[in-house]
């Protein structure tokens, strides 16, 4: 975990980086098709399931957590598409590509989905 004085600068640092490139994306295509796979290979797994539990008991409705688990992969793969997969949501610096392999659905850094955040900085919206 980043201290606050670190995750500041890292703050600072990367909004920098990007306003002197920002085509400049959080990860390269190769990496992004890469999650792209693995978000994909989730949600069609999730969609099997139901299919299986339709044919066995002829219940076609997703449980809650299936249902979340769908909406969730569903605006990963939206964060994809517009570019901003793999960036924090409430902080706007990059997730960490370990926690993206463990839930790639996740919209924020561990800091922040934890509460670690010791700082408390708005969300940079695009001009």
């Amino acid at each position: 975990m980043l201290n606050a004085g670190d995750h500041v600068a890292a703050y600072l640092t990367d909004g920098a980086r990007r306003a002197e490139n920002p085509c400049e994306d959080v990860m390269d295509r190769g990496t992004a098709a890469y999650f792209e796979k693995m978000i994909v290979n989730r949600r069609d797994a999730i969609l099997e399931r139901i299919w299986d539990r339709f044919d066995e008991t002829g219940d076609p409705d997703p449980s809650d957590g299936e249902r979340d688990q769908l909406k969730a992969l569903d605006a990963a793969l939206g964060r994809l598409r517009m570019g901003t997969y793999g960036r924090c949501e409430s902080c706007d610096l990059g997730v960490e590509h370990e926690t993206l392999e463990a839930e790639p659905e996740t919209p924020q850094c561990a800091d922040c989905a934890t509460g670690q955040q010791p700082w408390i900085m708005p969300r940079r919206r695009a001009a």
